[in-house]
């Protein structure tokens, strides 16, 4: 067997497309309004922060969707790493599969994506008839490639209690500059990213990410 084929075989695969909306936040909010655990409150180091909607088609447990919210980089225990400190997913398949995997902590939520023409998409996500979040996007016309690489966005950590895990994931994303112009939020089940704008936003098309198997 060769050795890219054994690498392979210890990866997790996702396909799908998405959008991804960079930010910088202040102190204030990433401390108090981000849903961050006490450990790491006080312990942001800058960093960007980032907003991202992934419609996954191909994964381990099968296509979903999810919405997720990282506020920043965080210094902790010596290594600088941003954390998803907010997630909501599809299915109950995608909650488990996350923490089982990552100790990501991931919520349920509902979710619609429609198309409002002249390259604008609305999507929403939703708790029972409680809307969480509501996006409207609009893709614009430069398209670019980030071809495969080691942490294509951020290096990212989660917390198992308190100690650090790593998530060495890799990929590749063919994408679009897009533009937010429309947001609602509702704070108490997401940071309300409607007090800022956003530094750029993308349209992603093709994504791929490789995930290790634990």
């Amino acid at each position: 067997m060769s050795e890219r084929k054994k690498n392979s075989e210890k990866l997790y695969e996702f396909r799908g497309s998405g959008y991804v909306l960079f930010y910088r936040f202040d102190e204030e909010f990433i401390r108090l309004e981000t849903f961050l655990p006490e450990n790491l409150k006080n312990n942001h180091c800058r960093g960007l922060g980032a907003v991202l909607y992934m419609n996954y088609t191909k994964s381990p447990v099968g296509p979903y969707e999810e919405l997720i919210f990282i506020p920043g980089k965080f210094c902790y225990r010596g290594k600088k790493n941003h954390f998803i400190s907010k997630s909501f997913v599809s299915t109950e398949e995608a909650v488990k599969f996350g923490y089982e995997n990552w100790f990501i902590q991931k919520e349920k939520a509902d979710f619609s994506k429609k198309s409002l023409g002249n390259n604008i998409e609305n999507i929403s996500t939703h708790i029972g008839e409680e809307e969480v979040a509501c996006l409207e996007l609009k893709k614009r016309k430069f398209k670019f490639r980030v071809g495969t690489s080691k942490h294509l966005f951020f290096s990212l950590m989660q917390l198992k209690g308190e100690d650090p895990i790593k998530l060495n994931y890799s990929g590749s994303v063919t994408a679009n500059f897009a533009k937010l112009t429309s947001i609602r939020i509702r704070p108490a089940f997401f940071p309300n990213i409607a007090k800022f704008s956003p530094l750029v936003a993308f349209k992603m098309k093709n994504f791929t990410l490789r995930l290790p198997k634990n």
